[in-house]
């Protein structure tokens, strides 16, 4: 499991750096030791401003996809990114998925600078995203993410890679602004922003959309 800081202490949410937490399944889900947690190596990436492994995908071909969005310099621009584990032990190498000189995306085992990132999304020319989602279905790979800042809308696009390029954006899900109102809030406290829209597809079981978001209201 990994844990990705924050420092909000001003507002500006800003990445730090990320824990490997080892947890243990005992039992059967619901027993009060079912998830016990065994080890948190805190200093495992001390430095992570991008929070890759934000969210995760295990791919067939033997490695795990860690996906972040990033902000590309431009007013309200948001591109997702990704990293790989080099294998399926999240505790081992891992690569970047960057933007090289020659204008070609390519693995690199060195973490990204700043100006790579920005030129390294991997939803080229789709719209300003957060917190992608990645699943397969069939022989492609769909990525899931809210519009950025605080949308209202998932949208979903696809590729035949778990790094993209993912295209064909379409709407998946809108939702009304404001979502509700929180009846005896003296305060007039609204539902407005949706914050992390987590897409859940291991919950599907009629093919539904699952999804689960932080709340986040403003007066």
């Amino acid at each position: 499991w990994l844990w990705n800081g924050e420092d909000n202490r001003n507002g500006q949410m800003i990445a730090l750096g990320t824990a490997l937490a080892t947890y243990k399944l005992e039992g059967e889900p619901g027993d009060r030791n079912y998830l016990r947690l065994e080890s948190v190596n805190h200093k495992f990436m001390e430095n992570n401003p991008y929070a890759y492994g934000s969210t995760l995908w295990e791919d067939e071909d033997g490695h795990i996809y860690l996906y972040s969005s990033t902000g590309n310099g431009e007013w309200l621009g948001n591109v997702p990114i990704v990293a790989r584990a080099v294998g399926s032990d999240l505790g081992g190498a891992w690569e970047y998925y960057v933007r090289n000189a020659a204008g070609q995306m390519e693995w690199q085992k060195e973490y990204p600078t700043a100006e790579q990132v920005k030129k390294s999304g991997i939803a080229p020319g789709e719209g300003s995203y957060t917190l992608p989602w990645v699943f397969k279905k069939g022989n492609s790979y769909y990525m899931c993410a809210q519009t950025f800042p605080f949308g209202t809308e998932m949208n979903i696009m696809v590729a035949d890679h778990p790094w993209g390029p993912f295209r064909n954006h379409k709407e998946l899900i809108k939702f009304t602004n404001p979502l509700d109102d929180l009846q005896g809030d003296k305060y007039g406290n609204k539902y407005r922003f949706l914050y992390m829209l987590n897409l859940h597809p291991a919950l599907s079981r009629n093919g539904e959309i699952v999804i689960s978001t932080d709340r986040k209201s403003v007066v």
